[in-house]
């Protein structure tokens, strides 16, 4: 079976630690994750406030071409971010 590829977002003031237990249980059943912080995320939330939702959107959009180039398809999970 070809290993299978999972890009994992977070939620909104969130991080990769709101995901990493998902992450963990599919590495474990053989998936391949990445967890990346999206833009404005950073310890703190210091840079919050400099940033939009289209920056979410295309560090999300960025990842997801740079794994299915790599990989094929891939399996996108994410939190809400808000209404």
């Amino acid at each position: 079976m070809p290993e299978r590829h999972c890009l994992l977002l977070h939620g909104f003031t969130g991080g990769p630690f709101e995901v990493e237990p998902l992450a963990d249980h599919l590495r474990r059943h053989g998936f391949e994750c990445t967890v990346p912080t999206l833009p404005g995320h950073d310890e703190g939330l210091r840079t919050l406030g400099r940033v939009h939702w289209y920056d979410w959107l295309d560090a999300a959009a960025s990842e997801t071409y740079r794994l299915t180039k790599a990989h094929g398809a891939i399996d996108l999970v994410g939190f809400s971010m808000g209404d």
